[in-house]
């Protein structure tokens, strides 16, 4: 790899042109390994090994991160979509619950999961049985 051209430049070095492709496959293929670097242009028989390696670098795993994010950002506002209209208009009540839920959820408006009653202090009981 050493007269290999550099492409994407990350926070932590840039990426070589064999890296770059690796990220972009394993990104469109939903993080297959193996052939994310096959497609990448890395040898079948080392392929997944390679992968592997590729996967425990921090500037791959921060371009992995990047592009994932750019490709949520361009799918949320869709999601969301889907989300309203099923907590509006589905006709299970459970599923519109569900949904209302979540949305209220990704919102910051999430219940506690548990609420602490402790109260700190003495009790005093006195039983009279006369």
């Amino acid at each position: 790899m050493g007269n290999v051209p550099y492409v994407a430049d990350t926070p932590n070095g840039p990426l070589t042109d064999l890296q770059d492709r690796f990220v972009d496959a394993y990104v469109t293929n939903g993080g297959r390994i193996e052939a994310a670097a096959i497609e990448a242009g890395y040898s079948e028989d080392s392929a997944r090994t390679l992968g592997s390696r590729l996967l425990k670098q921090d500037k791959v795993l921060s371009e992995i991160y990047r592009r994932t994010m750019s490709r949520v950002a361009v799918v949320a506002p869709k999601a969301l979509d889907v989300v309203e209209r099923l907590a509006e208009s589905s006709r299970s009540d459970k599923v519109r619950l569900e949904a209302a839920v979540d949305l209220l959820n990704r919102a910051g408006l999430r219940a506690p999961d548990r609420v602490d009653h402790r109260v700190s202090g003495e009790i005093s009981v006195q039983i009279d049985l006369s």
